[in-house]
């Protein structure tokens, strides 16, 4: 049995379209440009230390639909896309004061930092490198803060990450059986993991109209595991259990928010995420049905920035917009067509009305994928070609005071 056969396993991540752009639709809204102002149940994710200044109960949910158009075009080929469908993200957090805020508050949160489900025709000219491909990360956990003194704020969060992967793609005849023309064999691979990581923060309210925070990451350190198989058409199904490490990266963030007037908030963040932690693939199969393969991938640490600003004179309505860039960290002799492993330009805005108890918040962003073409490919089933794509994603919080 070829090593080729299982190469759809090797990439189960698409990078930074599969990573979340951020969490609330106030703070997506702005362009993620939040680690500076975090005072709602999104701290826990941008900047735990922002509970240290919240003093009231909130209880948020978040609904976010996603749909991914991608669209790879191989030399001398048409252009082959894939089949786009709108899938929902949930979220939910809560935040419970102590004493009137005379300490930090406690918060819960349950959110998905990674996520993507994609789908491709069975027939595409790239179905040997994949067909489908799901990957979703849960975390739940806890953030708490300190306050060093009424300007500064320490914080601190702890998930546990539930991850799960579904593979797909095809393997042609030449492969399984070493005779052209003979219908496409399927491999099928479900892994599953749970990992722990921490977020921690600092908040510095500098004077009345300047915020500063900083805060990092910790990298998700999960080995998938799990049944595959490969279907051969009119013979065997075979049968294997495999393993496959994948650390998520860190990430460092650092930003400013600034009052520029009583109803204009300016903020401006820089994320740095170390996505080298992807260099290489290794698949090990238990029982030696499969074979097991080594995969380069050679991912870069990337920085993305981002801006945005609110405006609050409208009494209880608010309007938001922002920008992000966020580049590619994959380079051309690994691109492939699990999209978007494109530089992408992000354009959000979003709305907000807020009552005594009740708020809603709605924002809007479009992914713009930088068109990219690669003749340098070193996959075993080469993806040279032109890549385009982007991303729609609408993203609804409702709170409770």
């Amino acid at each position: 049995m070829t090593c080729l056969l299982l190469f759809g396993l090797c990439h189960p991540c698409p990078a930074g379209a599969f990573r979340s752009n951020g969490l609330g639709a106030r703070a997506r809204g702005m362009g993620g440009a939040y680690v500076a102002i975090a005072d709602d149940t999104s701290a826990a994710f941008w900047n735990p230390a922002g509970l240290a200044f919240v003093c009231a109960p909130l209880t948020q949910l978040e609904l976010k639909p996603e749909r991914v158009y991608a669209h790879y075009t191989p030399p001398g080929g048409s252009v082959q896309s894939n089949i786009p469908h709108t899938f929902v993200i949930p979220a939910l957090g809560t935040i419970i004061p102590l004493h009137d805020c005379r300490f930090p508050s406690l918060e819960l949160l349950g959110y998905v930092p990674y996520g993507q489900q994609l789908q491709w025709q069975p027939d595409a000219a790239y179905r040997f490198n994949v067909t489908a491909d799901k990957i979703r990360v849960l975390s739940v956990g806890g953030a708490t803060a300190y306050r060093a003194n009424d300007r500064l704020g320490l914080g601190i969060a702890v998930f546990m990450n539930d991850a799960k992967v579904a593979l797909q793609n095809k393997v042609p005849s030449t492969v399984y059986a070493g005779v052209p023309g003979l219908p496409d064999a399927t491999f099928n691979a479900d892994g599953t993991d749970s990992a722990p990581n921490v977020h921690l923060g600092v908040l510095w309210r500098a004077n009345e109209t300047l915020n500063l925070g900083i805060a990092y990451r910790s990298s998700i350190n999960t080995t998938f595991q799990g049944d595959a198989s490969l279907a051969i058409p009119g013979g065997p199904v075979i049968t294997d259990q495999f393993s496959l490490p994948l650390e998520l990266p860190p990430s460092v963030s650092l930003g400013a928010a600034w009052r520029a007037t009583p109803v204009l908030l300016v903020a401006t963040q820089a994320d740095w995420v170390g996505w080298s932690t992807i260099d290489q693939q290794v698949i090990t199969f238990r029982h030696g049905a499969l074979p097991n393969q080594r995969i380069t991938r050679d991912w870069g640490d990337r920085t993305q920035l981002r801006l945005g600003m609110e405006y609050s004179g409208y009494k209880s309505l608010f309007l938001r917009a922002g920008y992000s860039y966020d580049p590619s960290p994959v380079p051309d002799p690994t691109l492939d067509p699990q999209l978007l492993d494109l530089n992408r330009h992000i354009i959000s805005a979003g709305i907000g009305t807020a009552g005594c108890h009740w708020a809603v918040d709605a924002s809007y962003e479009h992914f713009f994928g930088q068109p990219r073409t690669t003749t340098s490919s070193i996959h075993p089933f080469p993806t040279n070609g032109h890549y385009t794509g982007n991303v729609d994603i609408v993203t609804l919080t409702i709170s409770y005071r």
